[in-house]
């Protein structure tokens, strides 16, 4: 099959070369290599439906494009491969005799989808978000340099299916995961196929400066991964967890599988995208809001209700088909009266979501893949069995109040007659007590001083008698 498909485009280049008389208007030949582009793709993507169309157009296009001439006959041979392709699998692709059947295409896959590229920015991307147009760094194998290149398309997007692959590791831990048939430029080897990878080559890889260096295998393992995509650039390479590889597997040979889609490499070149890219207006985000009036009378408020939810995730859009539910809650406070009348009621509806966000949003490429025209956005809103409510009650009511204003005087009372009679009955007593000792007390003290003064005065008298005696019996 892989034969078939080269010998057809080699065909296709050698009239693009030869001395033909082509058509008078190049547009038209544009054209036909768009049919080209367009069924080499459907090759790709394992599209059967594409192909047929494409056989089609492309068998009509040869008959009004071609003239007689050198690449003539070579010319109507690959077509005539077209011709039988049609026949052996349109509609029907699953015939013995179509080469594009399950069994063999099942095989043509590329890298896990966990992977990371490099942009010519030098941020990283996961290659499952990568868009066409996206600038991307990729391996100039005849420099062994760096340089930047841009995504055609995805050759294929499988970000579900699960895969076998081989993963290989250097020795400075970088691990690249990628199908047993897909090509990694070596040093001393050229492109080998992972299966063919061994321990003890050497790869190029990116280092932290933005430069090839090689590094040496120390491991190559089988692992299971889900989701698989295989991007194709201008280059027909790209770094991918800063290693260096091809966008081509199956074919044991970088170069003619970079012939091979060189229509697709044209086509971008001249429209600046590839033929499945469509200027698609993609919706990033969703905001749901709901508005609710306030009601209120004498007895109840429910108050204004105003939700507002954003949904949205990055570096991703929103999907055809967006089903939101909503759960409306019902909160009720409910406030007793002070003086035991009818209570007073307040409510609002609390709104949650319960909506899945994964089932809200992909990437671009599966918006672009989606069959669907259309984006339904279904809204769901219930009222939850439940409600919840909240019980306010005054500290006190009025009967309440009364009486501990009462008890409250009583107790002030209570205790004014106490120390009353703690007065009456214990400090009154002992003050009459005190009083009638301290007034004894004086009255024994004031009469030992009269005492006293009268001792000492008849002492002096005596005492001046004696002394005029004495004067007397001298003389």
């Amino acid at each position: 099959m892989l034969f078939k498909i080269i010998f057809i485009f080699g065909g296709v280049v050698f009239m693009a070369n030869a001395r033909c008389n082509l058509t008078a208007q190049p547009l038209e030949l544009i054209d036909c290599l768009s049919h080209m582009s367009t069924m080499i793709l459907g090759f790709a993507k394992n599209d059967i439906q594409r192909v047929c169309r494409s056989t089609s157009l492309i068998a009509k296009c040869a008959e009004s494009q071609l003239a007689e001439c050198i690449g003539n006959k070579i010319g109507e041979a690959a077509f005539q491969e077209i011709v039988s392709l049609a026949e052996n699998c349109c509609p029907e692709r699953n015939n013995p005799n179509c080469p594009i059947r399950d069994t063999v295409i099942e095989e043509q896959r590329c890298f896990a989808a966990d992977s990371l590229v490099t942009l010519a920015n030098g941020n990283q991307k996961s290659i499952a978000n990568l868009r066409s147009g996206d600038s991307l760094l990729a391996y100039d194998d005849k420099t062994k340099k760096v340089l930047s290149t841009n995504l055609i398309t995805m050759l294929d997007f499988q970000p579900q299916r699960f895969a076998l692959f081989k993963q290989v590791t250097t020795h400075t831990g970088r691990q690249l995961s990628l199908t047993s048939a897909h090509l990694i430029p070596t040093d001393k080897h050229g492109y080998v196929m992972a299966k063919n990878i061994h321990t003890g080559m050497n790869v190029y890889v990116m280092n932290d400066d933005g430069i090839l260096i090689t590094e040496t295998v120390s491991n190559v393992s089988d692992v299971v991964k889900q989701g698989y995509v295989a991007p194709l650039t201008v280059e027909g390479t790209l770094i991918v967890n800063n290693v260096a590889t091809s966008c081509y597997a199956t074919i044991d040979s970088h170069y003619i599988a970079h012939t091979v889609l060189a229509p697709m490499r044209w086509w971008y070149s001249l429209f600046g995208k590839s033929n499945e890219s469509t200027d698609v207006k993609t919706i990033g985000a969703l905001r749901i809001g709901l508005y609710g009036d306030k009601h209120e009378n004498e007895n109840y408020v429910l108050k204004e209700l105003k939700f507002y939810r954003s949904f949205f995730k990055n570096e991703s859009i929103l999907a055809r088909n967006l089903p939101v539910t909503l759960s409306l809650t019902n909160v009720i406070n409910e406030t007793l009266s002070i003086d035991g009348g009818e209570s007073i009621f307040g409510g609002i509806f609390i709104p949650t979501s319960t909506t899945d966000y994964n089932s809200l949003f992909f990437t671009e490429d599966q918006f672009v893949r989606s069959t669907l025209t259309l984006t339904t956005l279904n809204i769901v809103t219930s009222e939850t069995p439940y409600y919840v409510k909240n019980l306010q009650e005054p500290i006190a009511k009025s009967s309440e109040i009364v009486f501990q204003n009462l008890l409250f005087t009583t107790v002030c009372l209570e205790l004014f007659g106490l120390i009353f009679l703690l007065f009456k009955l214990l400090l009154k007593p002992m003050h009459y007590y005190i009083q009638s000792k301290s007034s004894t007390y004086l009255e024994t003290n004031i009469n030992n001083k009269q005492h006293n003064t009268c001792s000492t005065y008849q002492d002096k008298i005596s005492g001046n008698n004696d002394a005029d005696i004495n004067e007397t019996a001298y003389f």
